[in-house]
């Protein structure tokens, strides 16, 4: 009767990782304090939650950011001291010299437009860097920054050149909103938060 039991434990959990492998993130095992296995789920449904939280953080986040970056930043404490830190900043622009009769031609020039900064986005991974932030028709990409990263000037500038290689491609394909202007800044920088909410 015991092994019964045991084995229809072990069919409970096995039921339950198969889930959460095809991304079922709100699987939860019942507990029952009793049982041998209590401890089992116990870190299982923990194990869950912390991967539900990640999950959460990347969908709100993982947009503009490396997702494990910001995940990593928000396991630690927030309450950093202001300071002065070298870091490398790219900066992409779009100018679009597209008429008014080009851009009602254009059926979705935003989604264009993202599409590019998707692929931005990607080489700045590739490169160690990430999206700090988008401002209008442009975004800027940070190096050495929220973690040191070594060689991160060279990392920028090989980041700029390879963004800068595709900008001619779209342009050639026809796939670009308009003509990019790539830019890249070196030195030190204030790190800290703006603002009283903290952003």
């Amino acid at each position: 009767a015991l092994s019964g039991k045991v084995r229809a434990k072990l069919q409970l959990l096995i039921q339950a990782l198969k889930k959460v492998s095809n991304g079922h993130l709100s699987t939860h095992l019942p507990m029952q304090f009793a049982s041998e296995f209590s401890g089992v789920f116990y870190q299982f449904n923990q194990m869950v939650a912390s991967l539900g939280q990640r999950q959460k953080m990347y969908d709100l986040y993982g947009n503009y950011q490396n997702p494990q970056m910001v995940a990593d930043e928000f396991d630690r404490n927030t309450d950093r001291v202001e300071m002065i830190k070298e870091m490398a900043a790219l900066f992409i622009r779009v100018e679009s010299n597209a008429t008014h009769g080009e851009l009602a031609a254009n059926k979705d020039p935003l989604h264009t437009l993202n599409q590019c900064f998707k692929i931005f986005q990607d080489v700045a991974h590739e490169f160690g860097g990430h999206v700090d932030h988008y401002t209008g028709e442009g975004m800027l990409l940070a190096f050495n920054h929220p973690f040191p990263q070594s060689g991160f000037e060279n990392q920028a500038a090989k980041a700029g050149v390879a963004i800068a290689n595709i900008c001619q491609r779209l342009q050639k394909e026809q796939r670009s909103p308009g003509q990019f202007r790539v830019a890249l800044a070196i030195g030190p920088v204030m790190i800290g938060y703006l603002g009283v909410d903290r952003r």
